[in-house]
């Protein structure tokens, strides 16, 4: 493998290392935010999280030609190069796990949340229908007499 290849492949590794730890602490922070109901950060953390994906789909357009040649380049890698290159993708794909864990997480309180905000809103439509039915029972039905009387 080249010097430069090999340069390259560890810069790319390297940003993409960048941007997953800061993927990870935004994504704890977005937990910490769901279970606070804070949904002004949590929209803006949400945003910031966008745009460093947005950073690690160019990392990964540029690391695309060496992933599509990868049993190649890894056969002409020195057993140094061979692990450094593990390493680097050893580090990426810790990150990545941490990160999936830690968005599930996120998932699982958001759908708690939405669980109860959709029990509250039956309880509350419930205590409407209720409400509605004591009301129209309060209210005296007009007699059939008065009816019979006002006819004559």
């Amino acid at each position: 493998m080249k010097t430069k290849e090999l340069q390259d492949l560890l810069e790319y590794f390297g940003r993409e290392q960048a941007c997953y730890t800061s993927l990870l602490d935004l994504s704890r922070q977005q937990k910490q935010l769901i279970e606070e109901g804070d949904i002004d950060q949590l929209l803006t953390t949400l945003g910031h999280k966008q745009q460093i994906l947005g950073r690690v789909a160019e990392i990964e357009s540029k690391l695309r030609p060496y992933k599509d040649r990868w049993t190649d380049l890894r056969q002409t890698m020195s057993a140094d190069d061979r692990s450094m290159i593990d390493l680097a993708l050893s580090t990426v794909e810790d990150l990545l796990a941490e990160l999936i864990s830690t968005e599930q997480d996120c998932e699982k309180l958001l759908v708690g949340q939405i669980n109860v905000v959709q029990n509250d809103l039956e309880e509350v439509s419930t205590a409407r229908g209720v409400n509605d039915a004591y009301t129209t029972a309060s209210r005296p039905e007009p007699s059939h007499l008065l009816n019979y009387r006002e006819a004559l």
